[in-house]
């Protein structure tokens, strides 16, 4: 698997696009906010999946615009559905950007898989940053959206946060394996290792 990054502009969001090197096909994690800065970077690639780690706007801004333009279909867990379409909720109204209001194509689970090509990346529940907040785990990558960061950790003040069971789901990545190599929904991506050592800052 191959996995290239886009930061958004403005809030600087990172996208990833995954791709599996063998046919080629790929995902894409998190739009972001510019479908065209997307398409700028990545039109060439073969995504049928756009993947939301969870629903506050910085990341699923342009996803409906790229859905309609690209034919791709939306993946999300089923508790960001209210996110989603509700534009209070996802915080697009409270930073006076676009309403952002859709639904997602398929609703994921705790255990499901997405697949491309010959690549597969579980599901994994991570809430706490938000009610449906998922990790994406596979080929010893880790996609945390915005539960870890390289220094930090979601913030739990907006709509469905919850700063117990985000521990909670903190705790759950930190038993994965110390070489997994994450790429978080803002930042720089790092070594688990980096972080374990850290878990008095939770």
């Amino acid at each position: 698997m191959e996995v290239f990054c886009h930061v958004s502009r403005g809030f600087s969001c990172n996208s990833y696009l995954c791709r599996c090197e063998r046919t080629g096909e790929s995902i894409l994690v998190d739009p972001g906010i510019s479908a065209d800065e997307i398409l700028a970077r990545f039109g060439n690639e073969r995504f049928s999946k756009i993947v939301l780690t969870h629903g506050h706007f910085d990341h699923v801004m342009c996803a409906d615009e790229l859905r309609e333009k690209t034919g791709a279909s939306i993946y999300a867990h089923r508790l960001e559905a209210e996110l989603l379409s509700d534009p209070k909720k996802n915080a697009s109204s409270f930073f006076r950007t676009a309403p952002v209001s859709f639904s997602a194509d398929a609703l994921l689970e705790e255990g499901d898989e997405v697949r491309f090509g010959d690549c597969e990346l579980a599901v994994l529940h991570t809430p706490g940053h938000s009610p449906g907040g998922i990790s994406l785990l596979g080929e010893g990558v880790l996609f945390s959206g915005d539960t870890l960061f390289s220094e930090g950790v979601g913030r739990t003040d907006l709509f469905g946060g919850d700063e117990r069971v985000l521990k909670q789901s903190l705790f759950r990545l930190f038993a994965l394996p110390a070489e997994t190599r994450v790429y978080p929904g803002h930042g720089e991506p790092f070594e688990l290792f980096g972080r374990i050592a850290q878990n008095c800052d939770l």
